[in-house]
């Protein structure tokens, strides 16, 4: 397992190194300029969690986060309500016995989007305040490059803003159950 994550390290950062993933999007007049530092898409199966995945998503899109500011993403998205948009879905988890077992239970796939942020930010340099690894690896992502979340037990994926300018997530999930993460750099509005 270490081999296959360290793999996947190196490989990422590969990836990081020779992929362009800085672009410039000129706001209009009184909007801040807008530089794209990572762009990360994590691709997820199209079920129950995906629902979850992509509500998550719609509230964490367009969070700015200031120098020196710290990303919680329980505090981000909230409640896992059904009111709120959530649905229920099966969880593979831990009994107190430590057995597997699988749960019915609100939130099932909320941990898919904070792991693609997770991605995103860790390969954009940011500290990684608080993250906990998911028990099971998926299909579409290794344990060790996982950030699992669960409000009610306290999990929470946090990470601080080191840089000394504001940064912008944009997150989406598409109709495929593509994550999409986007984190820009927030430049003032150019002076005329």
């Amino acid at each position: 397992m270490k081999k296959k994550c360290c793999l996947f390290l190196v490989v990422s950062l590969l990836v990081l190194l020779f992929s362009p993933t800085v672009a410039l999007s000129k706001g209009e007049d009184g909007e801040e300029t807008k530089i794209l530092i990572e762009s990360h898409e994590l691709k997820t199966p199209n079920d129950m969690g995906g629902i979850n995945a992509r509500r998550s998503a719609e509230l964490v899109d367009g969070l700015v986060l200031g120098p020196g500011e710290i990303f919680s993403f329980n505090e981000t998205v909230g409640e896992i309500l059904r009111i709120r948009g959530f649905t229920y879905g099966y969880i593979l988890g831990i009994d107190s016995s430590g057995n597997k077992k699988i749960y019915f239970d609100s939130g099932s796939g909320v941990w898919r989007t904070s792991t693609a942020i997770f991605q995103a930010v860790s390969d954009a340099g940011f500290e990684i305040v608080e993250r906990h690894i998911i028990y099971f690896p998926e299909s579409y992502t290794m344990a060790c490059n996982s950030a699992l979340v669960k409000r009610n037990s306290g999990l929470d994926f946090k990470f601080k803003n080191n840089e000394d300018y504001p940064i912008k997530i944009e997150s989406l999930v598409d109709k495929n159950a593509l994550i999409s993460i986007k984190i820009y750099k927030l430049a003032p509005p150019e002076k005329k």
